[in-house]
This record gives C-alpha cells, structure tokens and sequence, in this order.
C-alpha cells in the first residue's frame, strides 16, 4: 500500500440527479487500496432536486477525507471548477458519478505522478451495464481509448474528463473550465476538457499530458443509452457542441461579413450532400450490408450517425455562430 505524510490526490465526483449511481462511484473509492492519507473525496452536487444530498451524508457519516460541496450554478463546467476551488490536494482527480473504480486505481495514479510528474494525465474507460445488452451494442460506443498505448501524448491528443487528473497548480495558472461549454443538466454538451488542455498547452508550451491504460475504469451505460434514438441525437450533439463544431468555429472570429455569407450558401450545400449522402447509405444498408456489419443497427451507428449526422452537427454549429456575430454585428451599428 502507497503511504505518504501529504495529501496528492483530490478525487472530485460532480453530479446531477443521479443519487443511485453515486452511491456506486463512492463506495469504489472507499475500497481504494491506497492510505486514506493519500487522498480526500469531494462530492460536488450540481444543484440536485433528487435525493443526493442525504444519500452523500449518509456514506460520508464518520470519514474524515469526504467532503459535500453544493453548487448552485448549473452545469458541468461550473461543478468542477468549485472542485478544484475545494480541493486541498496535489492533484485533482475527475471521475463521472456514472463510474466504477478498480480497487487499485488511486494507487495507479499516484505512480503516475511519483514516476512522470505530468500536468495532466489520464486513462481508458470501459463501458458497463447492469442490463442485457442488445448483441447489436458494441463497448466501444461507450467506451474511450481502449486502443491508446502507455505514454506521453502530442499536443494534438487529448484525455477525457471522465477519467483525467490534473495538476492542481495548473487548473489555478490558466483559470480552469470555460463555463459556457459542458454538460448542462441532461442538456449534450462537450468538449470543456478539450477546450481546457488546448488552453492549458498555450500557457504552458513543454505542458506533458501523460496516458496510461493500467488507469482504467468502469462508466456505467444507463438503459436510455442503448437506443438508436438517443445515439442519434448523441452524434448530432457530438457535432454541434464538441471538439470538431468548437474548432469549427474559430475561424470565423476575425472572417469578414462577405466571406460569412459565401460560407453559409457553403454550407447549406454541404448539409444538402450529406443528406444525399445519407440516402444513398440507407439505400445500401437495405440492399449491400457487407459481413463487417452482421447486424443493421451497427452500419446506422457507425456509417450514417457517427460520419453523417455527426458532419451536420458541425455544419449547424458553424451556421449558428455565423448568424449570431450577424445578428451582433447589427445591433452595434
């Protein structure tokens, strides 16, 4: 067992409405295989209407290292910035409320700082369920880096925030979470992480992001997940409000009127193709599947929803901020 006479670990769980699943996530860290000195838990309640916060004081009863914080301001970005506000230690730990930890993940990250003394680090998550999956679901719809190897990351990779740690230091340096991105109630929002190390890599150019796949744990897929409806509305939102529609947009910052209005007859030709383009996969998921798609809700997922629909999420992020820096244009004259 790792002991030490310092506090390196801040482990934060930000949750919402979800007082079941966090009584899991909660006791996978009280059966962590690590000193309890090494580490303290912070339960961030993302301004709950449910029952978390007699559920938190009940687990929390007589240990020492668990704190329950509140936080008022709604969404995801909010609450992990008060955790890492709360946090006294060293590093600071994001795990979803969804999540199961292995008993000996603490003591895998601790060797992680102790060996490589990284900024950020981070892990493999692993889909769970406590259903019969469809045998169309495949894990890796809800899972992230399975397939990464052990090692420092280029500055184009990044770690996800279900399973990240940062450096507490570094988290004060660049501000922490921009605010207007993230999970907002049960409202699809994403790349806050993202955006956050992008960030963090300006501030700090030799930043090292480290990843290792012995840090792994369990994300549980609730049963409304498994379904073609909600992965639909997944992939568009992946598109509208994650990394590729952010980065989408950047460009239009300092873009000159015209050349916005050139870009949106550019992308109302884009939407169309893609939509010709969808088409034309249903046409061949009907007639040509081939045996790398033994069932049909595979090919919608990976073939149409995840290129696709995902393609015009991106496309409606683009038009939706051009119009908006139209629209703000206008009314400054």
């Amino acid at each position: 067992m790792i002991e030490t006479d310092y506090l390196i670990l801040s482990v934060v769980i930000c949750t919402y409405n979800r007082a079941s699943l966090l009584r899991l996530a909660v006791e996978s860290v009280f059966v962590q295989e690590i000193s309890p000195d090494c580490y303290e838990l912070i339960v961030v309640d993302n301004a709950s209407t449910d029952a978390t916060s007699e559920v938190v004081e009940q687990l929390f009863a007589g240990r020492k290292n668990m704190r329950y914080v509140f936080e008022k301001e709604q969404g995801l970005s909010y609450a992990r910035n008060r955790g890492w506000r709360e946090a006294r230690g060293d590093y600071v730990i994001y795990i979803d409320d969804e999540c199961l930890l292995p008993s000996g993940y603490l003591e895998a990250a601790v060797r992680i700082i102790q060996l490589h003394n990284p900024e950020i680090f981070g892990g493999q998550i692993k889909s769970f369920y406590d259903f019969k999956k469809p045998e169309w679901v495949k894990d890796e719809y809800y899972s992230d880096f399975l397939d990464r190897k052990t090692g420092v990351l280029s500055h184009s990779e990044y770690v996800y925030g279900g399973n990240m740690g940062i450096r507490r230091d570094t988290l004060r340096r660049v501000g922490g979470f921009n605010t207007n991105l993230g999970m907002k109630a049960n409202e699809l929002s994403f790349a806050e992480e993202v955006e956050f190390q992008q960030r963090t890599i300006e501030s700090i150019p030799d930043l090292k992001v480290y990843f290792d796949s012995n840090l792994w744990l369990y994300h549980h897929v609730r049963k409304e997940k498994v379904n073609l409806k909600w992965i639909l509305k997944f992939h568009f939102s992946l598109g509208l409000k994650g990394l590729e529609g952010f980065n989408a947009i950047k460009a239009y910052k300092s873009m000159p009127v015209h050349r916005k209005m050139i870009r949106i007859m550019e992308i109302i030709v884009g939407i169309s193709y893609r939509i010709i383009r969808i088409c034309a996969r249903l046409f061949i998921l009907v007639f040509w599947r081939n045996e790398n798609y033994p069932y049909w809700q595979q090919y919608l997922v990976e073939r149409i929803f995840g290129i696709e629909v995902k393609k015009i999420g991106v496309y409606y992020a683009e038009i939706g901020y051009i119009l908006l820096s139209l629209r703000k244009k206008d009314a400054h004259g």
